[in-house]
C-alpha cells in the first residue's frame, strides 16, 4: 500500500543553516527549496494523424450520416474507429490515449462549410475539457492545442459530406501550470536532456498554460490550461524512446499548481 505524508502547508519552506541578512532580512537561516517536478511519461507512441478514424476506413454511405452533432466516435459511428488508438468495444464512447496529447483533423476535400469540430474528453485529472478545431481545407491537417487523456465525443457543427481523418500530435500535456517558460527545464529522452535549439534548429516548443485568473476557451488556438511542450526536430516519440520533463511548480494555491478549471462546454 502506498504510504503519503505531506511535509508543510506552508507557501514557503527553507533548508540548511546558511544565512545572509540581504536574503532573509526577517532572520531565518537556510535557503529557499523550489519545486522542481520530473513527469516520467515513459514510452511515447509516435503521432498517429488517422489512428482514430481512418478515411481509407468510411464506405460513402456512412459519410453521408455524419450530421450536426453527431458522435463520430460513439454509436453507429464505432465502426469507424479502425485507427491503432482507437481501442474501444462496440458501443463504447470512450478512448483513452497513451498520454496527454493534441488531437488532430483532416478533411480529405473541402467540406460544402467551414466544418468546426468539436472534442469532448477528459485531462489526466479525469477533469472534463472541450476544445473547437476548425478545418477548412483539404488534405491539410489541423492541430488542435489541448492535451486530451480521454476522448468522449467528437462532432461537427456542420455536416460532414466528405471523408474525415482523426488522429493524435506530438503536443504533449504537462501535469502542473506553466507559467512561464523559464520553469520549464527541459525534455529527457532516454536519459539525456535534449536542448531546446540545436544549431539555430528549434528542437522542442514550449507553449505556457492558460494566464491564471482568466477563463478556459474552446475557441481554436486557446492554450491547454496547464501548458504542452512539442518535439519538433530529432529524437521524437516512436514507441520506444522514453521521455520525461523538468519542471519548476508553484504548490501554494489549487489553481498555480494545476492552472485554471478547463471548458466544459463548446463556446
Amino acid at each position: 500500500m502506498t504510504t503519503r505524508h505531506t511535509i508543510s502547508h506552508a507557501d514557503e519552506l527553507y533548508s540548511g543553516n546558511a544565512y545572509l541578512d540581504a536574503y532573509s532580512p526577517d532572520g531565518r537561516r537556510g535557503l529557499f527549496m523550489t519545486h522542481l517536478y520530473v513527469r516520467e511519461y515513459g514510452a511515447i507512441t509516435a503521432l498517429d494523424s488517422d489512428g482514430i478514424i481512418a478515411a481509407s476506413a468510411q464506405p460513402s454511405a456512412v459519410i453521408a450520416t455524419f450530421a450536426v452533432g453527431e458522435n463520430l466516435i460513439g454509436g453507429n459511428a464505432t465502426t469507424l474507429c479502425t485507427g491503432a488508438l482507437a481501442l474501444v468495444t462496440a458501443g463504447s464512447t470512450t478512448i483513452t490515449l497513451d498520454v496527454p496529447r493534441n488531437i488532430v483533423i483532416l478533411l480529405t476535400a473541402v467540406n460544402a462549410n467551414k466544418v468546426k469540430i468539436n472534442v469532448e474528453g477528459r485531462d489526466e485529472y479525469n477533469q472534463k475539457m472541450c476544445e473547437s478545431i476548425i478545418c477548412t481545407g483539404a488534405d491539410a491537417y489541423s492541430s488542435g492545442m489541448k492535451a486530451f487523456k480521454y476522448l468522449d465525443k467528437i462532432f461537427a457543427s456542420f455536416a460532414i459530406t466528405v471523408g474525415i481523418c482523426v488522429g493524435t500530435g506530438n503536443r504533449i500535456g504537462l501535469p502542473f501550470h506553466l507559467s512561464s517558460l523559464g520553469k520549464f527545464m527541459g525534455v529527457s529522452i532516454d536519459g539525456s536532456m535534449t536542448a531546446s535549439v540545436v544549431g539555430g534548429v528549434t528542437m522542442i516548443a514550449v507553449t505556457t498554460g492558460l494566464t491564471l485568473g482568466t477563463v478556459d476557451s474552446t475557441s481554436e488556438n486557446a492554450p491547454d490550461v496547464r501548458g504542452t511542450f512539442r518535439m519538433i526536430s530529432g529524437p521524437v516519440p516512436d514507441g520506444t524512446r522514453v521521455f520525461s520533463a523538468l519542471m519548476v511548480v508553484d504548490h501554494t494555491t489549487r489553481e498555480k499548481a494545476f492552472g485554471p478549471t478547463p471548458a466544459t462546454a463548446i463556446t
